[in-house]
């Protein structure tokens, strides 16, 4: 009798030690959701392969014992799988209440972009009036009037002509080429690698004017949704592991690998 209840009882603490361990070790890995935004997010036949972000989340994550999946999913829709928790987390959101930031790892700069022959130039935000923006919907390119400005006219396509999907960077220098629009918004070194891709699969000759930049660089983070239970853990380990990739020159490393210009993108980890 004593042998069978200490069997159960054996039986019964391996039961709960599995259970405990297939719970902690699901948490061991983090899901992070993107676009396509190469060179930081970069993504080949539907998956997200690398590129800096990634690159620098999963090592940081890495020394943290935590490991990174990074799925390929449009923005719009990340962002909301995102805040209601089916996804952890997303690279370089907007700031958005339904998510806790992580310390910046870069900050990085938008330009505007047209055709070689179009005299438009920016200067303010002025310079939009009478011309149609071409914009990425839910991105954040300033922080400050340029995103006020889209969000107040993202209903009205005369004025500011939104891309959605997973490729939305691509289409709108397409439609950029097609004249669809006058004038598009893009990060500095995202525009290099998508005209650099143009190039090789279409026109070698293929080229766009910069038009001007923005003033106020933005924060580069990684947003973590405010309904996953484990989110200031994730916050957490990820800020000691960026601080630990900053002081041992790697971070510095990644960002000559990925030919992210200092001007442009600065590292926050410091502040």
């Amino acid at each position: 009798m004593r042998h069978q209840l200490a069997i159960k009882l054996i039986t019964l603490i391996l039961l709960l030690t599995n259970l405990s361990c297939h719970f902690a070790c699901a948490q061991t890995t983090v899901r992070i959701a993107s676009d396509d935004w190469c060179p930081y997010v970069c993504a080949e036949n539907g998956q997200i392969t690398g590129g800096f972000l990634v690159d620098v989340v999963t090592q940081a994550m890495q020394l943290r014992g935590i490991r990174v999946d990074s799925v390929l999913v449009p923005f719009s829709r990340a962002m909301n799988e995102t805040a209601n928790g089916n996804i952890q987390a997303i690279y370089s959101p907007p700031a958005d209440p339904r998510l806790i930031l992580s310390v910046p790892v870069i900050y990085a700069r938008s330009c505007f972009y047209t055709l070689p022959d179009e005299p438009w130039t920016y200067r303010d935000l002025g310079s939009l009036n009478n011309t149609t923006l071409g914009a990425i919907a839910d991105y954040n390119y300033d922080d400050s009037l340029l995103d006020d400005y889209i969000q107040r006219n993202r209903n009205y396509p005369q004025l500011v002509d939104m891309a959605y999907g997973e490729f939305a960077g691509m289409n709108n220098i397409k439609k950029l080429l097609a004249k669809r629009f006058t004038v598009m918004v893009e990060d500095e070194a995202v525009i290099t690698v998508l005209i650099q891709k143009l190039q090789r699969n279409n026109d070698s000759k293929l080229a766009l004017k910069q038009a001007g930049c923005l003033d106020n660089p933005i924060a580069v983070t990684i947003g973590f949704s405010r309904n996953d239970l484990h989110s200031d853990d994730w916050v957490k380990a990820l800020n000691a592991g960026l601080r630990q990739l900053e002081s041992s020159g790697r971070l510095a490393m990644l960002q000559r690998r990925y030919q992210i210009a200092p001007t442009s993108s600065r590292s926050g980890l410091s502040h």
